[in-house]
């Protein structure tokens, strides 16, 4: 999905929330307007990427290097609030466990 954010064309991704949410818009046009009066803006946009970037990288080395009941366990350890709140059938998916 960082994708997304810099191909401005639409995405061929969905999000679906499994709680309940409240989402903001802003178009693309407003946000560099508002970096372009607030410089120090321009942080985020580098670390939000940088963020997301090594969560993936982390993902991606549990997916390689452990066996899937490992994985569920790693992922338990990491974030056991997730674990509660997040259906088993999404989190297989996430962690690449496939039944």
């Amino acid at each position: 999905m960082l994708q997304d954010f810099c191909n401005p064309s639409p995405s061929e991704d969905g999000i679906q929330a499994l709680e309940s949410t409240e989402l903001i818009c802003i178009s693309d046009d407003d946000v560099k307007r508002i970096v372009e009066r607030h410089k120090e803006l321009m942080l985020f946009g580098r670390l939000i990427p940088e963020k997301y970037l090594v969560a993936q990288a982390d993902k991606m080395k549990l997916v390689r290097l452990l066996e899937p009941a490992e994985r569920s366990e790693a992922l338990r350890e990491m974030d056991p609030d997730l674990v509660k709140r997040v259906p088993g059938k999404y989190l297989f998916t996430y962690l690449h466990i496939w039944i």
